[in-house]
Formats: structure tokens, C-alpha cells, sequence
């Protein structure tokens, strides 16, 4: 299935999801209806002391919690579907087979499935390693100032730009960190040093860490950390406690 399907489904299904819990609220919350026996008017006159409280508050109460579904399933990380990618795809298109790659790489690795991280990493390191070592040789040659890392980077926006302008410079150098934490996790480490050292000479790679922030695109908290310098320090730690290095990068 295309990601361009993907993305189809997913928007109709987080619009299916959004006008049915709006229309759970809308039927929580509006007016009565009149009672059996009793003139519009007597009904008018028995519901004045509930309407006291506004028709207008339930209207911005339901307004204020449609919306909020509405956010919820499109900007975060709260949905079965990533619902928030169909924005990106709709504004910049579809992303490329190393982010997606990538992407799932990190999902594997979180959730421990090592050898499945593996693969993944070496899938977007096969095919897209040597464009990211050419861009690193043109960036090392023209002289061009590391990007900066730490927090500090999140107001710069025109820094972030040109950090993920090069993408697969980015997603070769994570994914060699990938592959060696996961070769780590399973017990090969002279795998492992192989891919830190790989990862090491991409001193112009950038990997952004939202710390948990559930909105995509960008986080107050978020920061953007080099996998040459981790990879270094991996390297120097691999007999000791290169797993829970991994662990907290």
C-alpha cells in the first residue's frame, strides 16, 4: 500500500473518529427534549432554571472538547494510526524511504525487537551510506560549522531547517547508532563497534529528540544530539555499560 493511501485512510478514519465522539458530546450536552403533556411554552417555563446556566457554556464546552478531539487525533502520538503524518504528507509529501526506514528502525529498537532493528537500519545504511558519506565530504571540504546541539536549538528555526535539510545524511548516521545498539543488546559488540565507528566520521549528522512531547514537528522540550560524539563514547564503553548507554543516549 502507497503512502499516499496510507495517508487517505488515515485522514478519513481520524474524521470518522472526530465527528462521532462530536456528536457523543453534542447529544451529552444539548437541551432536553419537551416533555409529554406540556405546551412548548410550560416546557420553556420548567427548563428556565437549567437554562440559567447559558446555552452559550454548552456551546463553548463543546466546542472547547471537539477541538481538543480533533487534536488529539491529528498531532499526536495518542492514535493507532499516525494521523499527524498525513498533515506532513499533505503539506511537503510523501517521506522518503530512508525517514520511513529510519523511522521504523527506532520503533523496533524501542520496543525490543533488536534483530527487526537490525534489518531496518541496514536497509536505509545499503542503500543511501554512500550519499550520506558524500555529503559529509562536501560539507567537511567547504569548510561549513557543525550544527549545534542541545536545547538551545529549538528557537533557531532556521538551524533546524538546515539541520533536516539533509536527511539522509541524518538517517544513515542513526541508523548505524541503531544497528550498533541493537548488535549491543544481542551480544555482538565487535558488530557493534563496526557501526559506531561508521557513525562516528558523520560529525555533520543531527538526530532530533522530542522527548516525549506528543506533538509532532516540534517540542519546547526537544533537542538535537550528534550520533558522532554518542557513537565515540559508545565506542569507549562497549566492555562496561554500553547497553544502558544505549538505553538513555
Amino acid at each position: 500500500m502507497s503512502i499516499f493511501i496510507q495517508a487517505v485512510l488515515a485522514n478519513a478514519l481520524g474524521g470518522v473518529l472526530t465527528a462521532i465522539i462530536s456528536e457523543l458530546i453534542w447529544k451529552r450536552n444539548r437541551p432536553p427534549k419537551e416533555k409529554a403533556g406540556k405546551t412548548a411554552k410550560e416546557q420553556r417555563v420548567d427548563d428556565e432554571p437549567k437554562e440559567s446556566k447559558g446555552p452559550g457554556l454548552r456551546r463553548l464546552r463543546f466546542a472547547v472538547v471537539a477541538v481538543g478531539t480533533a487534536l488529539g487525533l491529528y498531532l499526536t502520538h495518542f492514535t493507532p494510526v499516525q494521523l499527524g503524518d498525513t498533515i506532513q504528507v499533505l503539506l511537503f509529501g510523501p517521506p522518503d524511504l530512508n525517514e520511513r526506514w529510519t523511522r521504523e528502525a527506532w520503533r523496533q529498537l524501542d520496543h525490543g525487537h533488536y534483530a527487526d532493528a537490525r534489518s531496518a537500519a541496514e536497509r536505509v545504511i545499503a542503500i543511501f551510506a554512500a550519499d550520506a558519506r558524500e555529503e559529509q565530504d562536501a560539507l567537511t571540504k567547504s569548510g561549513v560549522a557543525s550544527p549545534p546541539t542541545g536545547p538551545d536549538t529549538v528557537w533557531r528555526p532556521w538551524l533546524t531547517k538546515e539541520v533536516f535539510s539533509r536527511g539522509r545524511l541524518n538517517d544513515v548516521a542513526a541508523s548505524y547508532w541503531i544497528a550498533a545498539c541493537a548488535d549491543v543488546k544481542m551480544g555482538n559488540k565487535d558488530r557493534a563497534a563496526e557501526a559506531l565507528k561508521a557513525a562516528s566520521a558523520l560529525t555533520y549528522a543531527r538526530i532530533w529528540d522530542s522527548k516525549g512531547w506528543p506533538v509532532r514537528g516540534w517540542s519546547p522540550f526537544g533537542f538535537f544530539w550528534s550520533p558522532a560524539q554518542a557513537a565515540q563514547h559508545q565506542l569507549s564503553n562497549l566492555g562496561t555499560d554500553a547497553a544502558r548507554y544505549c538505553d538513555t543516549r
